[in-house]
Formats: C-alpha cells, structure tokens, sequence
C-alpha cells in the first residue's frame, strides 16, 4: 500500500489513512514489538523497518487523546556504521528530494558549543503542504535508543485541524445547546468575582491570529473537549476581568 502524505502515513508497505484515532492506531499495532512510550499526549511507540527507502529504527503516533486522531508520526531513523554518518545524510536527503520535490524550508547550523554534540539538531529540511508538514531533522552526534543509535527523524504533522476536527464538533454542539439551556431556563447568575486579569480566549498554542468559529470549534473538539463558550445569558454580564 502506498499512501501519499494528503492521505496518510506508513511504516513498511502497511499504510494508515488521516483520521485514524489513537485506539485504532494501537489496535493495529499491537503484534509488532512495543517500546516506552513518552509523556505528553497519548503516543504509541515501536519498533520500525524500512519506510519510505529510509532506515527507520523507530516508529511513533501521537494524538491529543486516545479517542482522536492521530496527528503526528514520528520516525527515528538508524545511525550508519561509525563515520558514515554524514554519507549517509546526504543520500537521505536527496533521497527526499526526488520523493517530495524541493524542501519549503532548509536550515543547517553548525553545534552551539562543546557539549554533547548529539542534543543538538545541526541541519533541516522541512515540506510544507495545506494539510501536512515533514520536518527531516539531523542530530550532532548518535542518539542512543532503546531500539539502537539513531542520527536523525522524520516528523510528520497533519495540520488539517478543520478536517480532523469535524466528526467531534457535532457532539461539542450539542453539549453547548445543553448548556445554553441549563443557563437560560435554570441557573441564576449567582456571584461575580473580580480578577486582577482580563480573561482570554483559550488559542491552541501556535494559532496565527483569530481563528474562524468553524476552526475554534474543531480545536476545542480536538484538544479542549470540555472547554464550552460561556452562555449568551452569562456573558453579556460579564466584564472581561469577571468570573462566576
């Protein structure tokens, strides 16, 4: 099976399509070796193979929740025989370029100091498409895995929030309407507390400006699933330094 980024993401020929939630990600993998996984958003991490022509040690998908979709993968890719490294780099990233075409960004710096040269990321490539982001990244040195030593990742990102968001908006609406309701038939207003701040819209870190109401509500129904817009009958009394 052979997926192209618009549709989704593969390890070896097995290919997942965007949408596939983190239980459906688990659930497929399940009979391949399982490795640690991280903190932060729910992830699941294996064992790799050869994907894309690349070398890929490691293999990890991660969604906001278990029941979301997963929004990013991540492929730790294989460190080459000791003082290889940068021969084989250089064939991975024209690799790349004949599979993706010209990079939208590329970046390459030199280690900023003496420390241990692989903490930092020395050089980058990254794709940028509507709906996904590939970031090559290379290390300053071998990274030491539980799976072997690598030297550089792969991270693809499905940035279609609209679309990843859309089959979870329906269920965020209707608790709203709920909501709504509760408020307008039989909640009174109660106290207001003052704060020493104004209160602030919740923006998903990153977000450029004022989001349309159809991509706020998807980001609430992908990241803040119990974040509600305060009733109409509550908030035309509040200021913005207010709360109940």
């Amino acid at each position: 099976m052979s997926l192209d980024w618009a549709e989704g993401f593969q390890v070896g020929k097995a290919g997942w399509g965007w949408g596939v939630t983190m239980v459906e990600l688990k659930e497929a993998w399940a009979g391949r070796p399982r490795l640690k996984s991280y903190g932060g958003w729910p992830n699941v991490r294996i064992v790799g193979e050869q994907t894309y022509g690349l070398p890929v040690l490691v293999v990890e998908g991660r969604g906001p929740a278990e029941d979301r979709p997963v929004l990013g993968v991540h492929y730790s890719l294989a460190g080459p025989a000791v003082g290889q490294e940068k021969a084989a780099v250089a064939n991975w990233g024209s690799m790349m370029q004949r599979m993706w075409g010209q990079p939208t960004e590329t970046d390459s710096w030199r280690p900023l100091g003496e420390g241990k040269r692989s903490s930092y990321v020395i050089g980058r490539m990254l794709w940028r498409w509507p709906t996904v982001e590939v970031n090559f990244s290379v290390f300053g040195g071998r990274r030491e895995t539980e799976a072997g030593a690598i030297i550089g990742a792969v991270m693809v990102d499905w940035v279609d929030e609209l679309v990843a968001g859309a089959p979870y908006v329906a269920e965020l609406e209707r608790r709203q309407v709920d909501l709504e309701r509760l408020w307008g038939g039989r909640v009174p207003l109660g106290e207001r507390f003052r704060l020493s701040w104004e209160m602030k819209r919740w923006l998903m870190l990153g977000s450029e400006g004022q989001p349309t109401a159809a991509l706020y509500a998807a980001q609430r129904a992908l990241y803040r699933r119990g974040l509600l817009l305060t009733p109409q009958v509550g908030a035309g009394r509040l200021g913005d330094d207010e709360v109940l």
